[in-house]
């Protein structure tokens, strides 16, 4: 049963007069801007941060001021950045997600006999489908458009393995000044977004349960 409570508490927090006191916890990293969330995030991850520190000294044993170029985690170290950045959001969708499950559902369950594990699958899981398909939706787009990060982490770096399609599009209008070639790729971006967006709308009628 032990392997159950996590979803016990998500079910149970749903309902939880704190549930309200969480969720605006989750919400408060989403309101800091990005740069902001950057600068934290270059205080822990860049040249001589926090975990670049730990990692130097318990994991790779090698000089921080290499960091995470010369480990070849100047990616993920990005990626891990932008999770955090949007964890918060993530939470408070799905916590007001599980909010909309009628309680009733459970407790029927529950007198038929199914254990937490089939109520999870069976209740939990689809009704919070709606939430998880606009979670993916808003977590694409996310990714499409980040900037931020890469700005204020690596810039670009090294040797642009680290440079999305937005940061691409302000190096070359506001660094090279060739505003005609950047504005064909944000229209290039846009019809990318939109064109995942309508095919994930299509796709959502085999697993997204409304009712």
């Amino acid at each position: 049963m032990g392997a159950f409570s996590p979803l016990r508490w998500l079910v149970r927090m749903r309902r939880h007069p704190s549930a309200l006191l969480l969720g605006v916890q989750l919400l408060g990293v989403m309101l800091y801007p990005v740069m902001e969330q950057a600068a934290a995030g270059r205080a822990l991850f860049g040249a001589f941060g926090i975990v670049v520190l730990l990692l130097a000294v318990w994991v790779v044993k090698r000089s921080p001021a290499v960091g995470w170029v010369a480990w070849g985690l100047a990616m993920p170290a990005v990626i891990l950045m932008s999770v955090w950045q949007s964890v918060g959001y993530s939470m408070v969708i799905f916590l007001a997600g599980l909010q909309g499950i009628p309680q009733h559902l459970y407790d029927a369950a529950a007198v038929d006999g199914a254990s937490p594990w089939q109520r999870f699958w069976r209740i939990t899981l689809p009704l919070l489908s709606p939430t998880t398909f606009f979670i993916v939706v808003m977590a694409i787009i996310s990714t499409f458009q980040v900037f931020g990060q890469v700005y204020m982490l690596t810039g670009g770096g090294p040797a642009f393995a680290t440079s999305t399609i937005v940061y691409y599009i302000y190096e070359r209008a506001f660094l090279a000044l060739h505003m005609g070639y950047a504005s064909a790729l944000a229209w290039l971006l846009f019809a990318a977004i939109f064109g995942l967006t309508v095919i994930q709308l299509r796709l959502q009628r085999r697993w997204v349960a409304y009712e």
